[in-house]
């Protein structure tokens, strides 16, 4: 590869990375980035105090568009990835983890969004899994939401891969990830990127391979991840003027995470609920409706398809769901295929 004459103007993007002990795969994930096609970037990785051969592998990249910093003492992903913000220059700030890697031409694509669409305040891509060793894995579900559906879709989930956003410095003051929400800041910042400007909107390309192994940060903290979302989720549903019980946020959870033995009762339930988030946001103004009811359908479907086993009792709950929106795109996509495997299966008695 050709020299790479130092950097002496801010570069269009600053890519942050926040590492420790990730030797294993920071040489691939490093590499990806000097593939990119765009040249006009600079990557500040931040070493949070590794104990492996990290530091020997940052020292050994020999490219003056990689800027490396060091923690003195191990100071955990929050504090690593605002420091590696405050370390930037760039207008846009790409992030990518020590694990990920980034097509060459993710950067390219995501710079020339943002360029042209000035009231964006981010733009995100599909993602590809991959195992330890690079694998493709399969399974993975393409929720995609921009603009004001991306606002009500964060209600629910964090759809957004971190490793696969790009956002403008100027929509972020200050530290952009929040101490107050460790394991989840980067959720966190989704949300504020989603309530600034025109919002987030998705690249419908698959511009990141995103590494699960056992080592992964969100694999080992799952847990209190969880809590911290939870806690995010709340303070997301007062905004529709809402204040969730512990058992209403549990109904909520289901959006998110596989339910527990499929039952009719559990799916009634699902649907009330979302009938009571559409009342409350049309009461609220938070969203506006057709956005709202556009992503709720989508969630209507989604955990119905949770409840398949149930077989023609849950298309029927299903009818009687929050459909008729995006019913064709539904038809069109998943549900013609999960309503021929559903209707299969034995009705399990009961009324929708």
């Amino acid at each position: 590869m050709s020299e790479v004459a130092p950097i002496t103007t801010a570069p269009a993007v600053s890519v942050i990375c926040a590492a420790y002990n990730g030797a294993a795969w920071l040489p691939e994930t490093i590499d990806s980035l000097r593939r990119q096609r765009l040249r006009d970037f600079e990557a500040v990785i931040v070493d949070d105090a590794s104990t492996d051969a990290t530091p020997q592998v940052l020292a050994a990249i020999g490219d003056p568009r990689f800027i490396v910093v060091t923690n003195e003492r191990n100071s955990y992903l929050t504090y690593t990835r605002n420091r590696a913000v405050s370390n930037a220059r760039g207008r846009y700030i790409a992030v990518t983890d020590q694990d990920d890697l980034s097509h060459p031409e993710r950067l390219q694509r995501q710079t020339e969004f943002l360029d042209s669409t000035p009231k964006a305040s981010a733009v995100y891509s599909l993602v590809q899994g991959i195992d330890g060793s690079g694998r493709p894995l399969r399974g993975a579900v393409d929720w995609a939401y921009g603009g004001q559906q991306a606002r009500a879709a964060l209600m629910f989930h964090n759809f957004v891969t971190h490793s696969a956003l790009m956002f403008r410095r100027e929509c972020v003051a200050g530290a952009p990830y929040a101490p107050d929400y460790p394991l989840c800041e980067d959720y966190r910042l989704i949300v504020q990127l989603a309530d600034s400007g025109a919002g987030i909107f998705p690249l419908r390309h698959r511009l990141v391979k995103y590494r699960f192994h056992g080592s992964n940060h969100t694999t080992e903290a799952f847990d209190r991840m969880q809590r911290y979302s939870r806690l995010l989720r709340r303070d997301l549903l007062t905004r529709i003027g809402l204040s969730p019980t512990d058992s209403e946020m549990d109904l909520h959870a289901a959006f998110e995470s596989p339910p527990g033995m499929p039952s009719l009762p559990a799916l009634r339930a699902c649907r009330e609920w979302l009938a009571h988030l559409i009342e409350a946001n049309r009461l609220s103004g938070y969203v506006p409706g057709r956005d709202f009811d556009a992503v709720v359908a989508d969630k209507w479907l989604d955990v119905t398809h949770k409840h398949s086993a149930l077989g023609r009792e849950a298309w029927r709950c299903y009818e009687a769901g929050p459909r008729t929106l995006l019913e064709a795109r539904h038809w069109l996509s998943v549900g013609s295929l999960w309503v021929k495997t559903m209707l299969r299966r034995p009705s399990v008695g009961g009324q929708a």
